[in-house]
């Protein structure tokens, strides 16, 4: 007998369809973004706001609010990845995870 499937849902900054246009997702388009999901893969592209990318003084002021079970950042720049990424799950080249 196979093993039980236990049934994930996921969410991306980078690939949500209900964001009319392209920009920066904040406030309550990022909280709706992780509503409830167990995987969020969410871009964390520089330190400070750079227009249309989502940085990581955003997501920290919104992190408390973020009822996503699992938090992991993608598409890190290189001043990103040269700041304090402790506390901080990232996803680079290679990374896998078991779901």
């Amino acid at each position: 007998m196979p093993p039980a499937r236990r049934r994930t849902r996921c969410a991306s900054t980078g690939q949500m369809p209900r964001w009319p246009t392209l920009g920066r997702p904040s406030g309550p388009a990022l909280l709706d973004a992780s509503d409830d999901v167990d995987l969020f893969l969410c871009e964390g592209y520089s330190p400070t706001p750079v227009r249309w990318h989502l940085d990581l003084d955003t997501l920290a002021r919104h992190r408390e609010q973020l009822t996503c079970r699992q938090l992991v950042l993608t598409h890190l720049s290189a001043s990103a990845l040269a700041g304090d990424l402790r506390g901080w799950q990232i996803a680079d080249d290679g990374w896998s995870l078991d779901l």
